[in-house]
């Protein structure tokens, strides 16, 4: 709408229509002067949208990069975005886009701005900042008409991708000595700690003397031997023997064989009792990327729509008992007496019932040196980052969701009752609950990262996807995990359930609105100390409070583990190969000494 005006200075009143929150028309006066100088008023729209939004248009949407992709830093990065609508009018927007760095403690600074002109079809904005690299950065972008706002998009995350270079890799053409390797018998002369370690106090505290007769009623094997070149890599076995008679009834193994043209290394664990990792012979250094190839799986979840198969029960055998014993749930948690006195079929199932699942970490980071399979309480309070399967039972899921599964390729979560089972969860360990009150269990809080959370760890069993098994060896999965100066970013790339062939990949920062993962800090200067607490117990037949387990001036370096960690639940078998570890191309010290650290003492408690 335009209107005239005559006068001694002529002015033209221009009526610009923007809209209002509730999506009626509002009016905005702007006066363009004549000759004679007077100045220009501009006005906005009196109401806005609770967004902040002035311009009824749609939100555009990240399209590249997202989710944490990796990208290089040269040539330049252009970010790209579909278009804008606008919701009653058709028009052609500019798009303002916004760029900002994430920290290591998750804190955010804006790098740059800038907006480009009009387009009909999708928005590319170069950036002009120099980037980082091994950076993480996060940007959003937003329509703009003559002044007009529209909504923000959504938040996307990128890497800046860091320049590895190779420093070990391991293909399994080479035989293991595995079957030379002695078992020998573990007294628990050297524990990871005092607290939930298979000897640990907090059972006794919980369970009483029935608990240690419990304990008693068997006796641990464990065997190691190196692989690869300059032995960097150790096999880590558990056994149990159940009548103490040195015979092992039911041994775990690490070996090789000939698979598709190649070489794989076989983890088999035919009972729930045992155990079998990889893990790193030394300690990790400060930056790095872990990764390798996942051939097969059968570590329980459906095959072909089936939780029973092959004679197992999601990847169980159908033979005997299959429970937590001597390692539960704690006594106070439902399904079960909660009597350490009852007799081994009588504890918490693993095969199924209400605690029934399966599961294999295809790879996690932990906290302890030299890490060895345990039970899977111990390794609730020890790992950093992780991803893993979680195979529930139907009768686990029962008449409840499971949890939810995202599927990637519409970022819309599905139940994980309708899945195949067979889930990759990509997640984070936070703080521990400091004080679980009686008959419960200490362990870390979780966090899960998801295509459909935009990345975001949030505390919501949420898998990121669901593999195929069905189609291994054929096809293989491929998992990674970096550590940077900033956090941990977790991949994992193959053919996965509902989406097809993709890379997932997220980065998680140290610490994200004071929340931190979980002993973060792999060297001392890492960490001031902020999140440090004890540890209380207060239990029917004892207390104990383990103080500073966190303090400053701890350093706790990273070792990953891939397989079967625990030795109550889990079994099956899987092949693997290609590990390979990668270092940043100029992190080689200069005299040439390796990257790795020495193996140090393991603490006897924290």
């Amino acid at each position: 709408m335009l209107r005239l005006a005559s006068a001694a200075s002529t002015v033209i009143t221009l009526v610009v229509l923007g809209l209002d929150s509730d999506g009626a028309w509002s009016t905005s006066l702007r006066s363009l002067a004549g000759a004679d100088g007077a100045t220009v008023a501009l006005a906005r729209p009196a109401n806005q949208a609770p967004d902040g939004s002035t311009l009824k248009a749609t939100a555009p949407i990240p399209q590249s990069p997202t989710d944490n992709q990796s990208i290089d830093s040269a040539p330049t990065p252009a970010l790209i975005c579909t278009v804008a609508t606008g919701r009653f009018v058709s028009s052609t927007f500019e798009y303002h886009f916004e760029v900002w760095a994430i920290a290591a403690d998750g804190t955010t600074t804006l790098v740059e701005v800038g907006t480009v002109p009009p387009s009909t079809d999708r928005a590319i904005y170069p950036i002009r900042s120099a980037l980082r690299e091994g950076g993480s950065y996060q940007w959003r972008v937003r329509a703009e008409l003559e002044g007009f706002v529209g909504p923000w998009s959504t938040w996307a995350t990128f890497i800046i991708q860091a320049d590895w270079t190779l420093l070990y890799a391991e293909d399994f053409s080479t035989p293991l000595n595995g079957a030379v390797a002695p078992w020998v018998w573990d007294g628990y002369s050297h524990p990871f700690d005092t607290v939930m370690d298979d000897a640990g106090l907090w059972y006794q505290n919980d369970y009483g003397p029935d608990w240690n007769t419990a304990f008693n009623s068997f006796a641990t094997y464990r065997k190691e031997f190196p692989v690869g070149q300059d032995g960097w890599l150790t096999a880590s076995l558990s056994a149990r023997d159940w009548d103490k008679n040195g015979v092992i009834e039911a041994p775990p193994s690490i070996t090789t064989q000939a698979q598709g043209g190649g070489y794989v290394a076989v983890l088999d664990v035919p009972d729930h009792t045992g155990g079998a990792i990889f893990r790193p012979t030394n300690k990790l250094p400060p930056q790095y990327r872990i990764e390798y190839k996942l051939k097969t799986i059968d570590f329980g979840g459906k095959r072909n729509g089936s939780i029973e198969y092959d004679g197992r029960v999601n990847g169980y055998s159908t033979e005997g008992c299959k429970t937590q014993h001597p390692w539960g749930e704690g006594s106070n948690s439902p399904g079960w007496t909660g009597d350490a006195s009852v007799p081994y079929c009588e504890w918490q199932d693993v095969r199924e019932g209400p605690y029934g699942y399966n599961g294999f970490h295809f790879l996690s980071i932990v906290d302890v040196a030299n890490p060895a399979p345990r039970n899977n309480h111990f390794w609730h309070y020890h790992r950093k980052v992780l991803m893993d399967a979680f195979s529930q039972h139907p009768d686990r899921v029962g008449s409840g969701t499971g949890g939810r599964v995202c599927n990637s390729k519409t970022n819309q979560y599905y139940n994980y009752r309708d899945g195949n089972f067979n889930t990759v969860n990509m997640w984070i360990s936070g703080l521990p609950d400091w004080t679980p009150g009686p008959g419960g269990l200490a362990g870390n809080s979780q966090w899960f990262m998801t295509s459909c959370s935009g990345g975001v760890a949030e505390q919501q069993l949420s898998s990121a996807a669901e593999l195929q098994p069905e189609l291994m060896p054929n096809e293989f999965y491929t998992f990674a995990i970096e550590r940077d100066t900033t956090g941990y970013t977790l991949e994992a790339s193959g053919n996965f359930a509902r989406v097809g062939q993709k890379t997932l990949r997220f980065h998680r920062p140290f610490i994200v609105n004071n929340a931190p993962i979980w002993h973060y800090n792999s060297a001392a200067s890492e960490y001031d100390g902020r999140f440090n607490a004890s540890l209380v117990q207060n239990d029917a037949y004892g207390s104990t409070t383990w103080p500073n387990q966190w303090p400053a001036g701890s350093a706790y370096p990273d070792y990953f583990v891939i397989g079967d960690l625990y030795t109550n639940a889990y079994e099956g078998r899987a092949t693997l190969t290609d590990i390979r570890l990668y270092v940043p191309k100029d992190g080689a010290r200069p005299d040439g000494r390796p990257l790795f650290g020495p193996v140090p003492r393991r603490r006897s408690a924290r």
